[in-house]
């Protein structure tokens, strides 16, 4: 059984087991503002229900608060995660988002006699997402293709709160689905093939250009309007969403350091590696450095796949998925 409880202006949840005379105490802070009386009444609660001696277990690899702001959210966000048995893959740092996200969601689904759906109407980016999820209800009983191997931009909806229902397109061939942003699309098209007629080992053409050089196979101005791509939006990233929040998800982050960020040898990935750096002019900081291996060198070759394969987004991430293990 699990339960609320709120001691004073601070929430903490209380989840009793008990056969077994145990608690375990989710506190959303390692310090404790009302001293030990959060636990003091956890156990009163628990005794009137089982007497007897109680063990307590708190605050074992969870997030943590680093505010006196959100512990209602980190609340939410344990029982969510606790209900559907996944470990806490969310951080401080990902609050702002969440909190929008959980808004959306209790607005679209509590109507509140009524009027929970003109109160979504309040800013003209919730009714955008509000027409957008009426337009694209059909997507929302199709997994993401991308999601099997860890590259689906929407794995974590809170990390992009703007695309409540991110638009969907099918293989005409496999009949999948992919997210329009997965599969590097603008907009969902009738004759779209997620590239399941092509072989992602097939990669002759790339390797051809690329033994004469990195300059027959992608340029400087090509590097930068992918970096524009990228950073303003118009082509959502994982890579760039987990740098730009380094606390988020790191089973995520770990997942896609595994995988190849390019799908040359070694001279050839270096002088990559000097053609971004010199293009967006950064130097050898940890930072830039882990920018450029994290995410420029693997959206640079999905891009370079893209243009000279003919390979779809999705079909050049399982390209480097499988040089991965090669």
């Amino acid at each position: 059984m699990r339960m609320w409880w709120r001691h004073g202006r601070h929430h903490m949840m209380t989840i009793p087991f008990c056969p077994y005379r145990m608690m375990q105490l989710l506190k959303t802070s390692s310090y404790a503002r009302h001293g030990n009386q959060d636990t003091g009444c956890s156990v009163k609660m628990a005794m009137k229900m089982v007497p007897g001696l109680w063990t307590v277990m708190k605050n074992k690899n969870i997030p943590l608060q680093m505010d006196g702001l959100c512990c209602g959210v980190f609340m939410l966000m344990y029982a969510l995660h606790l209900v559907i048995d996944e470990p806490f893959d969310f951080s401080f740092v990902d609050i702002p988002k969440i909190r929008l996200w959980w808004c959306l969601l209790l607005m679209e689904n509590f109507t509140l006699g009524g009027q929970g759906r003109k109160f979504a109407h309040w800013s003209d980016d919730a009714l955008k997402v509000r027409e957008d999820a009426d337009n694209d209800a059909d997507n929302e009983d199709h997994d993401c293709m991308a999601a099997s191997i860890d590259v689906c931009i929407f794995q974590k909806r809170w990390w992009y709160p703007e695309h409540a229902n991110p638009l969907m397109v099918q293989c005409q061939r496999c009949q999948g689905w992919l997210h329009t942003h997965c599969a590097g699309i603008a907009v969902p098209v009738d004759s779209f093939c997620c590239g399941c007629n092509k072989h992602p080992h097939s990669l002759e053409r790339t390797l051809e250009l690329s033994r004469a050089g990195i300059a027959g196979v992608v340029t400087g101005p090509e590097i930068q309007a992918l970096h524009t791509t990228l950073t303003s939006g118009q082509q959502l990233s994982s890579r760039l969403y987990l740098y730009q929040n380094k606390q988020g998800c790191c089973k995520l982050r770990d997942s896609l350091r595994r995988r190849k960020f390019t799908v040359f040898m070694e001279n050839e990935t270096n002088e990559l590696v000097r053609l971004v750096k010199g293009t967006l002019q950064l130097s050898n900081d940890l930072d830039h450095m882990d920018f450029i291996l994290d995410v420029m060198l693997p959206e640079t070759m999905i891009y370079i796949l893209k243009k000279l394969e003919g390979f779809t987004r999705f079909r050049s991430e399982q390209a480097l998925d499988i040089y991965s293990f090669t």
